[in-house]
C-alpha cells in the first residue's frame, strides 16, 4: 500500500512540468488509434460489409447474431489490424518509452515517441515484443481458462438431454462448479499475465536486446511480486474508467503510464540488486572453497 501510493505520488511530481508534452503525446496515440478504427468502419460502409451476420434471419433479434466471416470482412479487419500492429504498437510502446524516462527525470522531446520506427531492427522488435506477449497470453488463457470452460459445456450438454433428476442436478452442480473454478482461475490467469507487464519497460532500456529479452527480464524482475502489481494495476482502474473520455484521457494516460514505469524502475533495480548479491555469494563461495583446498592440498 505504501509502495503504491509512494509511485504514484512520484508520478504526478514527475510530470509537474511536462503536461503540455505528455497531453501531447498522448493525444498523438489517440489520434492514430482512431485513425484505424474510423478507416474501417469507413471501409466498412463503402463496400456494405457488415460487421456481424444474421444467420438465423432475425432482424428483430440480436442476441444471436455472429461476427461477419466473410472473406471480405475477414480481410477488411485483418488488414486494419496488421496495419495497427505495424504502425500503433510501435508508437505506443514508444510513448511508455517517453513516461518511463520522464518517471526517471530524463524526459526527451515529444516526437521521441517515434524513436521506434528509427531503424528497421528496433521497428521488428516492437513488432515482434507486442505478437510474443499477445501469443504468450493466448496460450497461458488457453491453459487457465480451457478445462473449466470445457466442464461447463460439458454440463450444458449433460442438462441439455433428457436424463433423470439426479441427473439434471448433477449437470446444474458441475456447471455451478465450472463457473466457480473459471472465476478462481481467471484470477491465476492475471497473476500470471503479470510476468509480462513490464515488458514494455525493459524493452525501453536496452531495445537493442530484442523482444526476448525484454520478456525474459520482465519476467524475472516481477518473480514474487506479481500479485502486488496486479493489485497496483486494480488500484488504477477507475482512471482507466476515466479514460473512455477523450479529454481526461491526455492526462490520466500520461499519469497511469508514469506510475507503471516508476514501479518498473523499482522493481528491474531490486532484481539487479538481487542479482549482485547471487554473485557476489557466489564468488564469495568460490574462493572459500579454493582456501579450503589449498588448506587441505597443504595438509596432504
Amino acid at each position: 500500500m505504501h509502495l503504491r501510493r509512494l509511485v504514484k505520488g512520484n508520478a504526478l511530481r514527475a510530470l509537474r512540468r511536462h503536461w503540455s508534452r505528455a497531453a501531447a503525446i498522448s493525444l498523438i496515440l489517440m489520434i492514430l488509434s482512431q485513425f484505424f478504427v474510423s478507416l474501417e468502419f469507413l471501409l466498412s460502409v463503402i463496400f456494405d460489409i457488415p460487421d456481424f451476420a444474421d444467420p438465423l434471419r432475425t432482424p428483430q433479434a440480436y442476441l444471436d447474431d455472429l461476427p461477419n466471416a466473410a472473406p471480405a470482412a475477414v480481410a477488411l479487419i485483418g488488414g486494419t489490424l496488421l496495419l495497427r500492429l505495424i504502425l500503433v504498437v510501435p508508437l505506443k510502446l514508444g510513448t511508455q518509452r517517453w513516461f518511463y524516462q520522464a518517471g526517471d527525470g530524463r524526459p526527451e522531446e515529444t516526437f521521441a515517441v517515434f524513436e521506434y520506427f528509427s531503424s528497421l531492427r528496433f521497428f521488428l522488435s516492437a513488432v515482434c515484443l507486442n505478437l510474443q506477449m499477445i501469443l504468450r497470453g493466448l496460450f497461458w488463457t488457453a491453459a487457465f481458462l480451457g478445462p473449466p470452460g470445457a466442464v461447463i459445456l460439458f454440463a450444458r450438454m449433460a442438462s441439455g438431454q433428457a436424463g433423470t433428476d439426479f441427473q439434471i442436478l448433477l449437470g446444474t452442480g458441475l456447471e455451478v462448479a465450472g463457473f466457480l473454478l473459471l472465476m478462481l482461475m481467471s484470477v491465476f490467469l492475471a497473476i500470471r499475465l503479470m510476468g509480462y507487464y513490464l515488458a514494455p519497460f525493459a524493452f525501453a532500456e536496452n531495445p537493442g536486446a530484442g523482444a526476448g529479452a525484454a520478456i525474459r527480464s520482465s519476467v524475472r524482475a516481477s518473480r514474487g511480486c506479481r500479485w502486488a502489481l496486479l493489485l497496483f494495476e486494480l488500484s488504477m482502474i477507475g482512471w482507466r474508467f476515466l479514460e473512455l473520455l477523450v479529454i481526461p484521457k491526455l492526462f490520466t494516460y500520461p499519469y497511469r503510464t508514469t506510475a507503471q514505469g516508476l514501479y518498473a524502475h523499482f522493481l528491474f533495480e531490486k532484481m539487479r540488486r538481487e542479482e549482485a548479491e547471487k554473485q557476489n555469494r557466489a564468488v564469495e563461495m568460490g574462493e572459500k572453497e579454493k582456501e579450503e583446498q589449498k588448506e587441505e592440498e597443504g595438509h596432504s
